[in-house]
């Protein structure tokens, strides 16, 4: 797949809508800094008709177990795009989510990988404390 970059708000939108005409766009956020940092009510505002499925990463650098648990809630969800939304943890967490789910394999697996497979679309919104 070709790298498209999207800059600012216009182009965060033309993500959203462009993935998830394709699928579930996974949505990883780290709690409070969702909602703090305005990113919740933008793709409320933008998508209130796309299914975006929410996952919350409730503890800073989880342990692997955790980020499994995550993943295991995507069982029954064929991811078109992944988006992170807060800190180091919502973004490291979305980017080790979207290796597992492309290669098919577990968290743990994931974490013994020695190159970086093709992923699936990303978007990270780093926000600040």
């Amino acid at each position: 797949m070709e790298q498209i970059l999207h800059y600012g708000r216009d182009g965060a939108a033309a993500f959203v809508r462009d993935f998830a005409a394709l699928g579930d766009v996974v949505l990883v956020t780290d709690g409070a800094a969702y909602r703090l940092s305005g990113a919740e009510a933008f793709l409320n505002a933008i998508s209130p008709d796309l299914c975006i499925r929410q996952l919350v990463v409730r503890t800073p650098n989880p342990k692997v177990t955790e980020v499994q648990a995550l993943l295991d809630e995507l069982a029954d969800v064929k991811p078109s795009a992944f988006i992170a939304v807060g800190g180091g943890t919502a973004i490291d967490t979305t980017k080790l989510l979207n290796f597992a789910v492309t290669r098919g394999v577990s968290v743990a697996e994931v974490l013994a990988l020695e190159t970086c497979p093709t992923l699936l679309p990303y978007l990270a919104v780093p926000t600040t404390a």
